[in-house]
């Protein structure tokens, strides 16, 4: 899903800390060669300082259940203050962050910056829609499903902002994006242009 987004990004964090990257065709060579007569499967492209490795595992479709609305919690554990805002291998904050979120039977943890602002969650990014313009939360990740979002709702006709806002500043209904996921919004959908992007980015 949306290789192009993700191969930019992973590309553009990767010459921000020094790494080489590797020739985008490259990759795809290896990829495709694997996945001949293979079901759908995840991918992980990682990219070390002077080298690169991929990892496969077969893809699972969420559960239909998700996209009727989540529960989410605001997570105890902050992201790393330099890092938040990289795809890295410093999985741990998100990790436990989720695992904060299951044990109180939460589908997301949402977490907080050192202003305590919400910048993203455990496993998606964050955005918010007050009926008329969707919010993407700043501080963290730039989620390529987001950006999908985003771009998908502006040729709909809905407006898209960007902005920092604390959890007292919400004031519409919080979605979540995930390129495994798609859209999952948090609570039962309160409005028709979220059902529709629910409907159009689900992945089951």
């Amino acid at each position: 899903m949306l290789w192009s987004r993700h191969w930019s990004r992973i590309g553009e964090h990767a010459q921000f800390f020094g790494y080489h990257v590797p020739h985008e065709q490259t990759i795809l060579t290896i990829i495709k060669d694997h996945l001949k007569n293979l079901p759908c499967q995840k991918i992980r492209v990682i990219i070390k300082q002077r080298d690169y490795a991929l990892t496969f595992e077969p893809y699972e479709p969420p559960s239909p259940r998700i996209y009727q609305g989540v529960k989410v919690i605001t997570a105890s554990i902050r992201p790393h203050p330099q890092l938040l805002t990289f795809k890295t291998g410093n999985y741990l904050p998100y990790s436990l962050a989720l695992q904060e979120a299951k044990s109180q039977g939460a589908f997301e943890a949402l977490m907080l910056n050192e202003h305590g602002e919400l910048v993203d969650g455990a496993r998606s990014s964050i955005m918010m829609y007050d009926g008329k313009t969707i919010t993407a939360l700043m501080g963290g990740l730039m989620g390529c499903m987001r950006e999908e979002v985003l771009a998908c709702a502006e040729s709909r006709g809905i407006k898209t902002t960007r902005r920092f806002l604390k959890p007292h500043e919400i004031s519409g209904q919080l979605l979540l994006a995930n390129s495994l996921l798609g859209v999952v919004p948090v609570d039962e959908i309160k409005y028709d242009a979220i059902q529709h992007l629910v409907h159009h980015f689900r992945m089951n």
